[in-house]
């Protein structure tokens, strides 16, 4: 879960900003001999809308997200990996 529902020029879901996706990116930038991957891991009852859109075309992030197949309150983003 967290605040998995924020875009980038709008939140949604009471979610501001992504803090997975602000500390997946400084990750990324601090230690790239060190990270060169991260999986974001969503378990929830509503997709992670906002990081799949976020990360969308990415190599170095992949997101999976776990999530009730009829609970979208707004469109459904595709994740690397989805599971209802």
């Amino acid at each position: 879960g967290g605040t998995h529902h924020a875009f980038h020029d709008y939140g949604e879901g009471f979610c501001v900003f992504s803090d997975i996706a602000v500390a997946a990116n400084v990750m990324l930038r601090r230690f790239p001999d060190v990270v060169k991957r991260i999986l974001i891991i969503d378990l929830d009852v509503h997709q992670g809308n906002g990081n799949a859109q976020l990360f969308r075309g990415r190599n170095d992030v992949l997101t999976f997200s776990m999530h009730c197949e009829s609970n979208y309150f707004s469109p459904k983003e595709q994740s690397d990996l989805d599971i209802e």
